[in-house]
This record gives C-alpha cells, sequence and structure tokens, in this order.
C-alpha cells in the first residue's frame, strides 16, 4: 500500500499489522500502543493484541516516521483488593490484575519502529519475560 500526504500538508495515516509473542507464545490477549518520537509529528496509535496478532487500520493508524512500541498485558491473581464502587460509595472485594509484560516493553519500553509510506509496515516483536 502506497501513502503519500494528502492536502494541506497533513500527513496521511498508513496501517501497520504484526505479531508480539511472550516466551515463544502467541501474547493472547494485550494492547499494543505507538507513541511518536520527538521527530515525528504524528498521532498515538493503538490497538488490541488478540492471539498474538495486532492491525491497525489506515483510519486509525500512525503517519510516517518513528515510534516507541509500549505493549502491556495483563492477567488475574489469585489475590483480592479493595476498591471503592463509585455508583454506591461502598468498598467491594475484586480480583487482582498483575502485569505479565516487563516493564521494558511498556512504561520503560527498549522497543521502537520505522513506519514507512510504502509499506508493508508489518513488525514482529518476540518479548521474553525475563
Amino acid at each position: 500500500m502506497i501513502a503519500a500526504a494528502g492536502c494541506g500538508g497533513e500527513a496521511t495515516r498508513v496501517p501497520i499489522r504484526g505479531s508480539v509473542t511472550l516466551d515463544g507464545a502467541p501474547l493472547a490477549d494485550g494492547q499494543i500502543t505507538l507513541v511518536p518520537l520527538a521527530a515525528t509529528n504524528g498521532p498515538t496509535a493503538g490497538a488490541p493484541i488478540v492471539d498474538g496478532s495486532f492491525a491497525i487500520s489506515a483510519d486509525q493508524g500512525p503517519t510516517v516516521g518513528s515510534y516507541r512500541v509500549e505493549i502491556t498485558a495483563m492477567r488475574v491473581t489469585s489475590k483480592q483488593q479493595r476498591t471503592m464502587n463509585t455508583a454506591t460509595g461502598q468498598l467491594e472485594s475484586v480480583p487482582a490484575y498483575e502485569s505479565i509484560v516487563p516493564p521494558r516493553y511498556n512504561r520503560n519500553s527498549e522497543l521502537s519502529i520505522e513506519v514507512t509510506a510504502h509499506g508493508p509496515n508489518e513488525f514482529s516483536f518476540p518479548l521474553t519475560s525475563k
């Protein structure tokens, strides 16, 4: 797919897709977010990760440039936590969640990609939990 700058000088968004594995297995459920680096004038883009795959369509995709990649995934633990139910004003016990993706792939991400105008803009992220 070819994308070029549109009328009025606005950059055209492009589609991207790819895969995410954790310790060699497809990441069952998560989120990928692309955050533009300083030299990239574009929006943040993101999509769910389902069965190790993600896709962002052109209408929601990033513009051409460099992006920091953040990947997150959570799982329910056996623990409970107390939280305020805003509708009732009562404290309730709810399941606690924990991140299964290390911080080096999300809030302290070491991942980056270069999105190009001429694609194919397919990316693979083989993550490790250790």
